[in-house]
């Protein structure tokens, strides 16, 4: 009798272990589902000529996005987004050497477009240092979208927005 109990015992824990291992695993719905279709390589021409060039991937296991962006001249950034609740937050790691800190107001089902605000920075000597002050991102389809960046110094404003379309294979 206590040879079955210990073996009910036993398997009742290894049943444990891999539901609990499984319900670990299962992902639901985050405000950043929106933006993962984003993965891949994209390109924007400026006006003047100048093209950039955008790598969008998923890491840390799916709850993030990772964008590198850089262009002819131009250091490389590294901007990563991330759900907080019904927001999204992102860090962009700017080559001016601050890590501006920004979030959506809630993000509904529907959304395709994302308005970043300015929520603090790392690295930013004070308010009226240059830094990204505000983004948003526009979801066209699943081959267009853009992001218009405002960086804010001295008090003034100045937005450059980026057209992306997915570079083809």
């Amino acid at each position: 009798m206590k040879r079955t109990i210990s073996i009910l015992a036993l398997a009742a824990l290894v049943f444990g272990f891999f539901v609990a291992h499984a319900l670990s695993q299962a992902k639901g719905a985050t405000t950043i589902d929106k933006l993962k279709p984003l993965a891949g390589e994209w390109t924007a021409t400026m006006p003047t000529g100048e093209t950039f060039v955008n790598k969008i991937r998923l890491v840390s296991n799916g709850t993030a996005l990772e964008e590198s962006f850089e262009g002819s001249g131009h250091e490389q950034m590294v901007t990563m987004y991330t759900p907080d609740g019904n927001k999204v937050v992102l860090t962009h790691y700017c080559s001016m050497g601050n890590q501006p800190r920004m979030e959506t107001p809630a993000v509904s089902q529907d959304t395709a477009k994302f308005d970043f605000s300015f929520t603090g920075a790392t690295n930013l000597a004070g308010a009226a240092e240059p830094h990204m002050h505000h983004m948003v991102l526009r979801v066209s389809d699943d081959n267009h979208f853009s992001e218009s960046w405002t960086m804010q110094a001295n008090g003034k404003q100045q937005v450059e927005t980026f057209q992306f379309t997915r570079k083809k294979a």
